[in-house]
């Protein structure tokens, strides 16, 4: 899940990843738990889950760290529950998405520990 590398075909890679660390709260169809954001795009995220969704589940990703505490709708396209990570296609990665985007790498940047 490197920066922002581009690939060919169906893993072509159209936004950049932010490295990012912040809490958030995964809703889910086992219910909701805790995860941890590991890298951000305005498209998706990679988190990590003690127990992730399988591949398709719908899920809602709760940000509680910022303000208005923002939620985005995503689907799962990979999940590795050995591994304990996930990664999510937001649904609209449209306005909502770029703001939590933008506020997370902010204060990732100013050093805010989220």
């Amino acid at each position: 899940m490197a920066g922002d590398d581009v690939r060919e075909n169906d893993n072509k890679r159209i936004a950049k990843r932010n490295p990012i660390r912040c809490d958030v709260i995964l809703h889910g169809p086992g219910g909701s738990h805790p995860a941890h954001v590991q890298n951000l795009s305005t498209r998706g995220a990679g988190l990590a889950s003690a127990n992730p969704p399988a591949v398709g589940e719908r899920v809602h990703l709760e940000f509680p760290a910022l303000l208005g505490r923002p939620t985005v709708d995503a689907v799962v396209r990979h999940a590795s529950r050995r591994a304990r990570l996930m990664g999510v296609e937001f649904d609209h990665p449209g306005e909502t998405t770029a703001k939590v985007t933008e506020d997370l790498v902010k204060s990732h940047v100013s050093g805010e520990d989220l």
